[in-house]
């Protein structure tokens, strides 16, 4: 159809001499002929938004697959976390200094599991626990400048733990944090018979604390627990394209070590 003004008009259709069978069958075969090259320009397009998969093609990785929780062996303890988490809070964090009410402090993300209903133990704690924090890429480069107070480690040393943060290269590999990592806990001397440091890696600190765990058994015996905090285990889509001699960039935020 050659619409002019929403009208098809007679007169030009008889000075192209062309019928409307004429017109439809040119333009199905200019549309037919054009397809391949348009599916071709919208897959590079496409391709193009996506972003890298987090590891490269190797036919020797092991399969892997993406299923809900529920169906990979994983218990959702989310609800029973939250009445602990709460009941602490709301018994002793009022003197902390960013305290902050708990539906606050602690986000839902989804369908949360409900509590338990189970009475939560506040009294002081006898385990002599040890929260090693392992932090995550650049630490160093801006630790001085966060100028932190301890609050953190005040707060629990009140209550019979402790908390200590791990010294690990800022701009290093897992390999190499992960032997520094082992390194640590190894020169400290054991405070209890039982397994008592709970090793909190946050950003790349969980990979490189999971590092640690595969590479170095001898350290297992002393961990009773890993906690991930934002950890960028499986990839980070944000530091997937990082370079090195970008990252060295954080070398000259102030006061970096």
């Amino acid at each position: 159809m050659l619409p002019i003004g929403g009208v098809e008009s007679p007169e030009l259709l008889k000075k192209l001499k062309m019928s409307r069978t004429d017109i439809f069958n040119t333009t199905y075969a200019i549309s037919t002929s054009l397809l391949p090259a348009i599916v071709l320009a919208a897959s590079i397009f496409i391709s193009a938004c996506a972003t890298a998969p987090l590891l490269p093609y190797s036919e020797d990785s092991t399969p892997l697959v993406l299923v809900p929780t529920s169906q990979a062996g994983v218990l959702d303890k989310r609800g029973r976390f939250r009445e602990i988490f709460c009941a602490i809070l709301e018994e002793r964090g009022s003197a902390l200094p960013d305290y902050r009410p708990c539906d606050d402090a602690l986000v839902r993300v989804g369908p949360e599991p409900n509590g338990t209903g189970k009475s939560v133990a506040l009294e002081q704690s006898n385990r002599q626990l040890v929260a090693v924090i392992v932090p995550g890429v650049g630490w160093d480069c801006f630790s001085d400048w966060l100028d932190l107070k301890d609050s953190v480690q005040k707060h629990v040393h009140l209550f019979g733990y402790d908390q200590i943060i791990m010294k690990v290269d800022a701009l290093s590999g897992s390999n190499n944090n992960a032997r520094q990592i082992r390194d640590a806990i190894m020169a400290m001397e054991p405070e209890s018979t039982e397994p008592n440091l709970v090793l909190v890696g946050y950003s790349k600190g969980a990979p490189d604390i999971l590092e640690a765990v595969v590479s170095y058994p001898e350290v297992r015996k002393r961990i009773a627990a890993v906690v991930s905090a934002a950890g960028a285990i499986g990839g980070s889509p944000l530091a997937n394209d990082a370079t090195q001699s970008q990252l060295e960039l954080m070398g000259h935020w102030p006061k970096a070590q």
